[in-house]
């Protein structure tokens, strides 16, 4: 995990945990504006992802970080890659209590991500307190454009201009239905320009 500390990061904690995707349609972007935008990568994104993504269980680790949830999957899933939660991108967070205990559900403005995993709470309350802490989002912003597979592995090939043209948009609209993109790095892909659109 610490060759994926962007600069100043620090690990805080690491458990196992089996994560799944959800998303909303009726996204709304950190500036209120919608993610439906057309003409944007971010609304290209909300729009195919969910046709894109499955709802199953990756397993692997989620490991908390002094700027981000940062969830990498096992080797042995057919699902490969990591994933970043930016701590300025977090709309929701809680643990879920009940039938099944272990659940945590994280928010951005465009996913839902669910950990099944133990110390839910524990967890949470950590996150919680590290985002109390100040964070310099522009220099975070500034890590993370000039390292992206530190961000989520995988998504550089996907990384679409500030301002894309049309052409551009259509050709990783076909390279993400041609499946040339797992659902891990897909979301990553979210969650970066989510970030960066702040």
């Amino acid at each position: 995990m610490n060759e994926m500390l962007l600069s100043g990061e620090k690990l805080l904690a690491t458990r196992p945990a089996n994560l799944t995707f959800g998303f909303d349609p009726e996204a709304k972007l950190p500036d209120g504006s919608s993610a439906n935008k057309a003409g944007s990568a971010i609304e290209l994104l909300v729009r195919v992802a969910p046709q894109l993504v499955k709802p199953r269980s990756i397993g692997g680790k989620v490991h908390i970080t002094s700027f981000r949830i940062y969830f990498a999957s096992h080797r042995l899933n057919t699902t490969h890659g990591t994933c970043s939660i930016f701590f300025p991108n977090i709309v929701f967070e809680e643990p879920v209590t009940g039938v099944f205990a272990g659940q945590w559900v994280v928010k951005t403005a465009t996913v839902t991500h669910r950990f099944a995993v133990r110390d839910a709470k524990e967890l949470s309350q950590l996150v919680r307190h590290t985002r109390e802490n100040a964070l310099d989002v522009e220099a975070l912003k500034t890590a993370v454009n000039g390292d992206l597979e530190k961000a989520s592995s995988g998504i550089t090939p996907l990384w679409p201009a500030s301002k894309p043209t049309a052409a551009q948009l259509k050709g990783l609209e076909e390279t993400l239905t041609a499946k040339k993109a797992g659902p891990i790095q897909v979301v990553g892909l979210m969650n970066a320009l989510e970030l960066l659109s702040r």
